[in-house]
């Protein structure tokens, strides 16, 4: 069981009223346009991007204040480099260079 509060019932009800709500149109990452009738699903669909860490601060989560619209791509593409970055942080200085898999 996940005890990210983004895969609860509150999370997906308040993410839709507040996609539903939300007078701007604009992606916080990139500055285009983001169509909200496309599904969020849909690479240029609506999502939300989350202001705070929300690994580090999971109460904060389901705080509108800390929401902006973007794009899934855009947002996706930016939480792959913080998983990145975080993981290359994270791994032991003894452990040397990644190993290719070939």
């Amino acid at each position: 069981m996940s005890t990210d509060p983004r895969h609860g019932y509150q999370y997906q009800r308040l993410r839709k009223q507040w996609l539903a709500q939300w007078a701007g149109d604009t992606c916080c990452i990139c500055g285009r346009g983001v169509d909200k009738t496309l599904s969020g699903r849909s690479i240029w669909g609506p999502t939300i991007e989350h202001t705070i860490n929300v690994a580090e601060h999971p109460e904060l989560a389901l705080d509108t204040r800390y929401w902006r619209l973007s794009h899934l791509r855009c947002n996706t593409s930016k939480g792959a480099s913080y998983g990145n970055a975080r993981r290359a942080r994270k791994r032991r200085p003894d452990s040397g260079p990644p190993v290719s898999r070939w």
